[in-house]
This record gives C-alpha cells, structure tokens and sequence, in this order.
C-alpha cells in the first residue's frame, strides 16, 4: 500500500478513513466466509471428528466440547474485545462463556485455571502491539488454549504467534483509530453469530439478528449523514475543560471508546461513563465548561439518562445527545441532540460510535490539532513513545 502523503488541514487522513467505513464494513462482512465457518465451529465446540480443513494453515478439529472464549486487547481493541464478549454472550444466549480481558491483565494477572479446549481471540489493529503478542503467547503455550490473531497485518509478531489470523481491514495510516476499529467490531459480529448458529440455544436469536449484522453498512451510512449537524454542534460548544460520554449496555463501551477517539484526536481530557456510575460521584467535577455526550438509543439505559440529563441542566453542563428518531423527550432535555438510525440496541453501537467518532474529530479540527498524528510530531510525545515498548 502507497503511504498518503501527510496532510496539514482538513480533511485530514482520519476523515478520509471515517467516510470510507461503510465500504469498509461492507468488505469485512464479505471477507474469510469458509475461515470463519471453521473458527466459528470450533469456538462453539461443534466440530466432528469428520471434518476436514478448509484453507491452508487451518487446524485440524481438535474440540469436542465447549471451554470458555477470551478476547483480550489494548486501547481501541480493548473495546472492541469487550463489545465482542457482550455479542457472543448475548447471541448464544448465555451457553457460550465469554470473557473479556485486557492483555496486560491477562498475560500478568489471570488467575483462572485453564480448562480444556479454551480459546483465546487476541485483537491488535496493527498486530504488534506487545501486550497483546505476551497475551497470546501467555495463552497458546503457558495455558493450551487456541488462538485467533484478529488484525489488519497477517504478517505481523501476533499473527505469528496465533494458531489462526482473521484479517479485519486493509492497514491504516491515520494514528486515531476509526475504520479498523469498525471493521473489527463487523468481523466480531459476524464470528458472533456464526457460532451461536451452532448452539441449540442460541440458534434462533442468532438466525433473527443475522439481517441486522448485514445491515452494518447502511447503519453506518446512514450514520455518517449527520456530519453537518455533528459540525455545528461541535463548532458551537463553549470552550471546554472536559468532556464526558456515558451509555449503558453496549454503549457503556461506545462511551469508553468515544472518550478516547476525543484524546488522541482533540487533545482535550474526556471520560466514559457508564449511565449509573455518572451519578454516583464523578457530578463534583463538572461544571459550565464541561461538555457531556449522552448516548441513549431506545432501550433500557435511555430512562437513566433522562435523570443524567436532568441532574446536568442544574450545573450549567452543555448536553449532546445521540437518541433514537423520533425521541422527543430526550432531544427536549438536552442543549443538543442527534438522530442515530434505527437499529436493535445489541448493535446501536455501531452508528453510536460513528458518531462519537465525528464528535471527535470535528472538536480536533476547532481546537486546531492533527488528528492524524496523536502528538507524533512533537519531540516530547516523540521521546515518551520511543522510552517504551508497545
């Protein structure tokens, strides 16, 4: 791939990686059908002793029972491995046991026993991420588990390491994950649902939410047709100390996810929240410059954050929040409001997150930062990053 030249104004690289998602997306759900068919049979504990590879480098079945699955990852792919856990959960309703873990944590910390036929899915952008190379070693050679690289690099340390590679999206330039970040959360989905089809329990669910991951996307499309509105709001916010994201379910992870993208991007300080904790403390450092993100599509965290929005009004706090179409309710609530399309809530993180990610980079372009470079350019932030091994 032929590097693009650096830019130094919008549109930034990022920009150009956040409006070509939908492509993206559409290629991730397209890409590695036979390969996922195969991992997502051995992640349910299905194979037969009669089956054959179906690619070079395959294992042989070597599973005839489920163990628990583990996704593990750092940064952006941290979320990605906790988003991943909830959707496996939840579409094999509940028979597979699913964990998600960071890397560091689990290649240091873990003091879980293995268990025969575990599986371990290691999820790095970039592939070499060390961390997460530890993790995945930790996994394969100190605990026996299978392991699956998830990465845009089938060359890279990780990649090596694993027993398998999916290949989530093309390498990236831009530093502020966007794209690669979609494309693995499309390819986790997609794993999702294929193993859940082969579980008696989670058979029927994942056959009716296979059209919503199919639709991945249009949501994202549609998603990115609120940039205008995204523009003005941003470009209307007071000057801001901080700036906050809260969501419950899935969107408790578009939260933590959003507040990232906002510091690589904007360099400006940002937490996530999940829509409970938000009240229970965190209330004593906010004020009139304190920007908030409510992510509340319609299901069972939006009612609590009415209450969050409620309790911001009496502190000055300026409000954005992303609701379903249509949520009179909430819209009225806050300073500002923006219509997600209309998906079941399991996957509302996907234009959700879409629009966190214009959020951030729209702030980027008003505070006059490179969101492409997190600080890159710099000596300083130079130095800190060559002072450690990533």
């Amino acid at each position: 791939m032929t590097t693009p030249s650096p830019r130094t104004g919008h549109p930034y690289l990022t920009y150009d990686e956040l409006r070509g998602q939908p492509a993206a997306v559409a290629e991730a759900l397209a890409a590695d059908a036979a390969q996922r068919v195969h991992i997502a049979r051995e992640l349910a504990g299905t194979h037969q002793l009669t089956d054959v590879t179906v690619g070079p480098g395959f294992l042989l079945p070597t599973f005839t029972g489920r163990g628990r699955i583990y996704l593990a990852g750092c940064g952006t792919a941290h979320h990605a491995a906790q988003l991943g856990a909830q959707w496996f959960r939840h579409l094999s309703q509940g028979a597979l046991e699913v964990v998600a873990a960071q890397s560091f944590e689990f290649a240091n910390y873990d003091v879980q026993g293995p268990r025969t036929h575990d599986a371990f899915l290691a999820l790095s952008h970039s592939g070499t991420a060390s961390a997460t190379v530890a993790a995945a070693r930790h996994a394969k050679e100190a605990l026996g588990m299978y392991t699956v690289a998830l990465t845009a690099d089938p060359t890279s340390p990780l990649a090596a390491v694993c027993d398998e590679t999916l290949v989530t999206n093309p390498p990236t330039v831009a530093a502020t994950y966007t794209v690669s970040h979609l494309a693995m959360l499309t390819v986790l989905a997609d794993l999702a649902q294929k193993s859940a089809e082969h579980l008696r329990a989670g058979r029927e669910v994942a056959l009716e939410l296979a059209d919503d991951i199919a639709a991945f996307p249009d949501l994202t499309r549609a998603a990115l047709a609120a940039e205008p509105d995204i523009q003005t709001i941003v470009n209307a916010l007071p000057e801001l100390t901080q700036l906050v994201l809260a969501g419950g379910g899935p969107n408790y992870i578009t939260a933590l996810e959003g507040a990232l993208k906002v510091r690589e991007a904007a360099y400006l300080p940002a937490t996530g929240w999940e829509i409970e904790e938000i009240l229970h403390g965190p209330f004593a450092s906010f004020d009139e410059h304190t920007a908030a993100v409510l992510i509340a599509p319609q299901g069972t965290g939006r009612d609590r954050a009415l209450d969050v929005l409620r309790a911001f009004a009496h502190i000055g706090v300026t409000t954005i929040a992303l609701g379903s179409s249509g949520d009179e309710e909430l819209a009225a609530l806050a300073t500002h409001s923006i219509s997600l399309p209309d998906s079941v809530e399991l996957f509302s993180v996907i234009p959700a997150t879409v629009a966190v990610q214009e959020i951030a980079y729209w702030l980027a372009i008003k505070r006059g930062t490179n969101p492409d470079l997190i600080r890159k350019e710099d000596p300083r932030y130079a130095a800190a990053r060559q002072s450690y091994t990533r």
